[in-house]
C-alpha cells in the first residue's frame, strides 16, 4: 500500500511536530531595555505559568516582518533572510491560529534544502523552523514555514 501525501500535509506535519517540541520566549521587560540575548530551544528550565509554545503567535511574527533573521544550514553556513510577509491561513479561526512565513533570501547557485533549520532572530531569539523552498528569482529566492496551531 502506498500513502501519498500532499505537501500541504508534510509541511503542517513538519510544523506541528516543531511548534510542539517548544519554543523560546521573551518575557516583555525582562532584558532592562538592552539588546535581548538570544535562547536556544532544548532543555531550559521550565519557568512557571509560562507556556513556551504560544510564545510564538502569527502577531508576534507580524510584528517582524521586514526584518532581519539568520537560518544556520550548516556547521559553518548561516544566511541572511528577510521575513516579508505573514499570511494567516486560517481567518476567522475561533480553534487556534494557523500562518505562514515567507522568507527571502539572495540568490544561490542552490536553493535551501527543506528541512528543519535553526533560525535567530534578534528580538524573538533562536528557535527551530521546518523551511521549504519555494521559488527563486534571478537574485532571490523564497523559503515558507507553516505555523499550524488548530485545534480539533
Amino acid at each position: 500500500m502506498v500513502m501519498t501525501l500532499t505537501r500541504r500535509e508534510v509541511l503542517v506535519a513538519g510544523t506541528a511536530v516543531v511548534v510542539s517540541v517548544g519554543l523560546p520566549m521573551r518575557i516583555a521587560g525582562a532584558t532592562g531595555g538592552k539588546r535581548p540575548t538570544p535562547t536556544v530551544v532544548g532543555p531550559e528550565p521550565h519557568v512557571p505559568g509560562i507556556d513556551r509554545v504560544a510564545y510564538f503567535t502569527m502577531a508576534r511574527f507580524q510584528a517582524s516582518v521586514g526584518t532581519r533573521f539568520h537560518i544556520q544550514t550548516s556547521a559553518r553556513r548561516r544566511i541572511r533572510a528577510k521575513l516579508v510577509s505573514v499570511t494567516d491561513l486560517a481567518p476567522g479561526s475561533v480553534n487556534g491560529e494557523c500562518f505562514s512565513l515567507l522568507f527571502r533570501t539572495r540568490a544561490r547557485r542552490r536553493l535551501l534544502d527543506q528541512g528543519t533549520f535553526e533560525v535567530e532572530h534578534r528580538e524573538l531569539g533562536r528557535f527551530a523552523l521546518f523551511l521549504v523552498p519555494m521559488e527563486r528569482g534571478r537574485r532571490r529566492a523564497f523559503c515558507e514555514a507553516v505555523v499550524n496551531r488548530l485545534q480539533a
